[in-house]
């Protein structure tokens, strides 16, 4: 009978150890985890026409100088993170849409998030029916 209670308390210390344990594996693999996991919006903003001042749905916003690249929602919208500008505070943007003449213009991330508002005029590459 003495041997019953000796069990349970090293199988509740070794619950307690392993619970530790994972705890511990828990905050490491969290501070060792990818960037683009906790990936922070540092840059957004409305593409819209010029005169109109529409929003443009599905103009092409591209990164120069790191290949990244997104694409405005219906409302003109778009959204950038610290890991799709490559880290850096400055840099350049292009935006085109079909129908616009495309744009480059710098930026500088002053606040999280930045915001910049670009417009495009009306009358680049028009694709017609073939």
């Amino acid at each position: 009978m003495d041997i019953a209670p000796r069990f349970a308390s090293r199988s509740v210390r070794g619950c307690g150890r392993m619970l530790a344990f994972c705890l511990l594996l828990v905050v490491l693999l969290a501070a060792a985890a990818p960037r683009a996991l906790f990936a922070q919006t540092v840059l957004q903003g409305t593409i819209t026409e010029r005169t109109t001042l529409a929003p443009i749905a599905g103009a092409t916003i591209t990164v120069l100088g790191t290949g990244s690249t997104t694409t405005t929602d219906g409302s003109g919208s778009y959204s950038l993170t610290d890991a799709q500008v490559g880290g850096v505070t400055t840099g350049s943007l292009a935006v085109q849409a079909t129908g616009y003449f495309a744009i480059t213009s710098p930026f500088v991330i002053t606040t999280l998030p930045t915001t910049l508002d670009l417009d495009l005029l009306a009358g680049g590459t028009v694709l017609t029916g073939v």
